[in-house]
Formats: structure tokens, C-alpha cells, sequence
């Protein structure tokens, strides 16, 4: 299995998984001001969620043509952890480490950290709770404005009878209502997936968390929440659904205090990460997995030079020739099952965008000229 690139396209693997610890996924990628591109992933394990999960990072300061040595950013003692965000804003590099247990229903046994660089990357503080705030959001994207840092998040709420599910030796009991084990799946109907932000003062004090962005249930709610900007100031958070393969939208007129009810745009979805990023002059590029029968290929960029209105220009940057559908525990090879999860900047000096994706055992770094 391979992958065919665009013309205009730079490549290159920074991360291989191997035969023992078969998954390598979701990276994010970040600008610094010093010149230098960090890259943390998830590595360990075959699965996810995995106790073996951990953060890993590498740091290029030559635009991506070569790289440090491998090392781990988090890793936990006794639970799996990723690092679902990575962004510099307000002078400070921002992640949000999240640790679980690996067991069924870990979206509730999920703790979600804050940890900042003031040096570019060469050290980070311990992870410390983000106070105030739900323990379990995940944090997926950062927005910076002139007083304040939005960061969008995702969780889940209970909304049911069903409050927990009933794996172990433990039945669930409501008031002495015992919840079987033969309806431990209707836990499931009980949970809502939930999107929002996480605002921080510009100094990175005083977290709050805003907006209810809502889905019915856990398998019709909104996950990975992308954050960009209108001409006139407007918030827009793109959101992946759980079932729909299309993107929604909420906004914001209120620099993210509230949000409008989501609705369905005519960007389709793989039911995968998406990202949407705007450069200095309004322009608006959108790295996305199209195609609504699910697969994960190719990975494409989108356009749009009116406010994301219409795309005009559709460019397919990487297709794979492999079987792109997800699958669970995903299978190992080499390279070429799947091209997904991409996470960018824009060098608006050198006209190219910039990201990290994986194939769910390597990840890699491309560049491609826009001008």
C-alpha cells in the first residue's frame, strides 16, 4: 500500500510505530516564534484508549527537514494519556494532556490537564488541573483574540436514567433499582455529546467554560470542535458528528460567551478530524477527509475566499490505495492504510500550508505551496 501526493507537495515520516506497539495517531502541530515546529502524537499500545497510550514530540527548526530525537512529553504512571491539543498563544505554548483508564466507558474515567512551555518547547510544567472547569473536556482547538484565548472543547453529559454502565461485579443501582447487565448498552442512550470553549484571560487566568453546543445522544452528538473567524468578527465552530456525515456549524457574535443551534453545512464528513484555518487577508483553508462513505482518503484542502460561503478550489493532497475505513483493532502495516487527522499552521512568508497527519501508525509532516 502506498500514498500518491499533489503535485507541489512535501512529505516526510517523522514517526513509526512497529510490530508491539502497532498505533501511531493524531498529531498536532505548532509555530513558534523562535523558528522552530513542534509535533506531539499519540504512541503505544494497539489500541485506544490503551494504558500503553503516551505523548511523544519532535521539534524541527528548519522547517520541517529534519528533526530531534523522539522523546516522551506525558506519559502516566498507572493510565494512557494523549494530548488532543498543542497551540502557542499569548506568548505561551499551550497542552492539554488527558489521562484514562482503558476500559469501557473511558470517556467518563477521563482527566483533562493544562501544561505551558515560556521556552519554546524545551520544557513543560507538570500537568495541573484546569480550575474550575469540567474534569473531562478535551480540548481540540485554539482561537486567539485580542483579550482572551477560546480553546474548543468537547464532553459528554448524562441526560438519562442509565448513569453508568454496569461492566465488573458491581451491578448500577438507582434507589434500589438494580440496572442489569443485559442493559448496560442503554447506557449509552444516556449520554449526550456536548462542544463548547474553554476561554482563558490573556495572561491564562481565570478559565471558564461557554456555550452548550448539544446532540441528542452520544452517537448523534459533536466531537472535535474547529474554531476559525468571519471578516465581521463572527466565531464559527465547525463540528464532526458521531452518525452524520456531514459538518455542522455553530456561531458566536460574543467572542465565544454563547452559541447559536447547530446546523448542517454542506461540507461532508468522513466522521473524521477536520481543520480550518484563515490567513491575514480572510482567505479560509479547510483540510478535511470528504467522502461520506467513510473512508479516510484522500485528504483534501478546500478554499474559500468568501467567508466560507462556497470553496472554490477542492485539491486532493494525499489519496491512499489502501483500505481507508476505519476499523477496530486497526490492523497493522507499513505505511498507506489511511490519510486523516491533519492539524495546520499557514507560513504566509514562504506561501505554504503546513500540517501533521497519520495514517494510524506513522505520522508525518507535509507542506504544500498555495502561491
Amino acid at each position: 500500500m502506498a500514498f500518491t501526493y499533489a503535485d507541489g507537495m512535501y512529505t516526510v515520516k517523522i514517526g513509526k510505530s512497529d510490530r508491539v506497539n502497532t498505533i501511531m495517531l493524531e498529531p498536532n502541530v505548532a509555530k513558534m516564534p523562535d523558528g522552530g515546529i513542534i509535533v506531539c502524537y499519540t504512541k503505544g499500545g494497539d489500541f485506544e484508549p490503551d494504558l500503553r497510550n503516551a505523548t511523544r514530540y519532535r521539534i524541527s527548526y528548519d522547517n520541517g527537514r529534519s528533526w530531534s530525537e523522539e522523546k516522551a512529553l506525558f506519559q502516566h504512571s498507572t493510565k494512557g494519556v494523549y494530548t488532543p491539543e498543542l497551540s502557542f498563544a499569548g506568548g505561551k505554548l499551550y497542552a492539554f494532556p488527558s489521562a484514562y483508564s482503558g476500559k469501557r466507558g473511558f470517556e467518563w474515567d477521563f482527566t483533562s490537564y493544562i501544561s505551558t512551555s515560556c521556552d519554546f518547547g524545551k520544557s513543560f510544567t507538570s500537568p495541573r488541573s484546569i480550575g474550575g472547569c469540567l474534569a473531562n473536556i478535551r480540548i481540540k482547538d485554539t482561537l486567539e483574540l485580542s483579550d482572551r484565548i477560546l480553546f474548543s472543547c468537547s464532553w459528554l453529559e448524562t441526560v438519562g436514567d442509565y448513569w453508568a454502565p454496569t461492566d465488573g461485579d458491581k451491578d448500577c443501582i438507582i434507589a434500589g433499582r438494580v440496572i442489569t447487565h443485559d442493559e448496560s448498552e442503554k447506557w449509552q442512550s444516556s449520554i449526550k455529546g456536548t462542544c463548547g470553549v474553554l476561554i482563558l484571560d490573556k495572561d491564562g487566568k481565570n478559565p471558564r467554560v461557554r456555550g452548550s453546543i448539544e446532540g441528542i445522544t452520544i452517537d448523534a452528538g459533536f466531537c472535535e470542535p474547529m474554531l476559525t473567524t468571519l471578516s465581521d468578527g463572527t466565531i464559527v465552530c465547525l463540528l464532526r458528528s458521531n452518525c452524520v456525515h456531514s459538518i455542522f456549524e455553530s456561531r458566536s457574535y460574543d467572542n465565544g460567551e454563547s452559541w447559536t443551534e447547530p446546523v448542517k453545512t454542506d461540507i461532508p464528513s468522513a466522521i473524521s478530524k477536520i481543520d480550518v484555518i484563515r490567513d491575514s487577508k480572510g482567505v479560509h483553508y479547510l483540510l478535511l477527509n470528504a467522502d461520506i462513505s467513510g473512508r479516510r482518503s484522500p485528504l483534501s484542502l478546500w478554499i474559500s475566499y468568501d467567508d466560507m460561503k462556497t470553496w472554490s478550489k477542492k485539491i486532493d493532497l494525499i489519496t491512499s490505495d489502501g483500505d481507508s475505513t476505519i476499523q477496530y483493532p486497526i490492523p497493522y502495516a507499513e505505511e498507506g492504510t489511511m490519510c486523516c487527522y491533519p492539524d495546520g499552521f499557514i507560513d504566509e512568508d514562504r506561501g505554504v500550508i503546513c500540517f501533521s497527519w497519520d495514517d494510524r501508525h506513522n505520522i508525518y509532516y507535509s507542506e504544500y505551496k498555495i502561491k
